[in-house]
């Protein structure tokens, strides 16, 4: 190669990587909120579970980031939430909320959460000393929370455990050794979206997600083009499966988490705890104008999804087996639903939706469990 053509490429590398750093300063000013996005996923990680033998989902103690303004500040024991003692006062009634981002409280503040929310009404209402521990790690399914109750929440003696059940927290492994295993092909398998988010993990492209706003955009434009060609289905991970409960392919999955809820059951009973559920709903069950929004959002939402099928199979198993059971979904549907909902989030309850949640909840807890 010549000089002058040597000389040429490295005025246009040059060029390029001025013209790329300059889109990324320009993309740190006016789109900054997606790299603060991917720095608080740092608060995630992995811990090795007694009960399980194995790994599972948990937040680093210690921890504090912000998303969008919400403080997020995770304390010694891995918990969102301050800490509290081991042992408790004779005196106190002791409440432990175990469940996924919704009992997390994941985009609103921790005073926000329907269960600090219910703390402060308890103690109102009641006068006495009640403590509403939070035990939420987005992400977690029904065998997280178990696990998470006989590894961690059960050393705090609580009085109840509320298990914040959403409809995603269905899984398809049934618990070791159990008897009707879920057949191979209801087990997940590969999705496309699934292998984006393991692609966008590896070096050098974890390292670009994490401080490129500029890969940041490329990664979600090519996401849209995608989802817009029906290269990538949105419908992948989205656990609307859920929605036709009468599916082998769900039917299947539910009979695992039958098994993991019984053992929950059989869990706190043991330590003399008893055991709440209850379901959240997600928004386009309880508002037919949101059920056409994310229809329009290429989401395949039946149209029958208002009659609820999953809420009334998952509260005759508790009926049958002996456990409180609350479906928070006609409470929603009476204030208002549409109010109730993060912005373009259809599972997670923004703070009027926590506040009706804890009021909701404040009901069957006096009535049930602290008269």
């Amino acid at each position: 190669m010549s000089r002058d053509r040597y000389f040429r490429w490295l005025l246009v590398v040059l060029t390029l990587l001025v013209a790329l750093g300059l889109c990324e300063a320009v993309l740190r000013i006016v789109r900054p909120t997606r790299l603060g996005d991917i720095a608080y996923e740092d608060i995630y990680t992995k811990t090795y579970s007694p009960t399980r033998g194995g790994m599972m989902r948990a937040l680093v103690p210690g921890m504090e980031r912000e998303r969008r303004g919400i403080e997020v500040a995770i304390n010694s024991y891995g918990q969102r939430d301050r800490n509290y003692e081991l042992e408790k006062k004779p005196e106190t009634y002791r409440i432990a909320v175990i469940g996924d981002s919704v009992a997390f409280g994941f985009g609103v503040a921790l005073r926000e959460t329907f269960a600090k929310v219910l703390e402060k009404r308890l103690r109102s209402d009641t006068g006495k000393d009640v403590q509403v521990l939070l035990f939420g790690r987005p992400g977690f399914d029904v065998e997280d929370v178990y696990d998470c109750y006989m590894d961690l929440v059960h050393r705090f003696h609580p009085d109840l455990v509320l298990y914040a059940m959403v409809l995603n927290d269905f899984t398809a492994q049934p618990p070791p050794g159990a008897k009707g295993g879920v057949p191979m092909g209801a087990r997940p398998v590969a999705t496309s979206t699934g292998l984006l988010k393991r692609l966008n993990r590896l070096f050098p492209f974890s390292f670009l997600r994490r401080h490129s706003a500029l890969y940041a955009l490329c990664i979600d434009s090519t996401f849209t083009l995608l989802v817009k060609l029906h290269g990538v289905d949105i419908n992948e991970g989205r656990a609307l499966d859920c929605l036709r409960p009468e599916l082998p392919g769900f039917q299947a999955k539910w009979g695992a988490t039958e098994q993991w809820l019984q053992l929950l059951k059989a869990g706190t009973g043991a330590n003399g705890t008893r055991l709440l559920v209850a379901l959240f709903p997600y928004q386009f069950q309880v508002s037919e104008p949101a059920a056409d929004y994310y229809r329009a959002k290429g989401l395949d939402i039946p149209q029958d999804v208002s009659k609820r099928a999953i809420q009334s199979m998952v509260g005759e198993f508790c009926h049958v087996k002996d456990i409180s059971y609350l479906d928070l979904a006609p409470g929603y549907e009476t204030h208002g639903p549409d109010a109730l909902f993060l912005k373009d989030d259809y599972g997670h309850p923004n703070p009027e939706g926590h506040l009706v949640a804890a009021q909701l909840l404040a009901g069957v807890v006096e009535s049930g469990f602290l008269h």
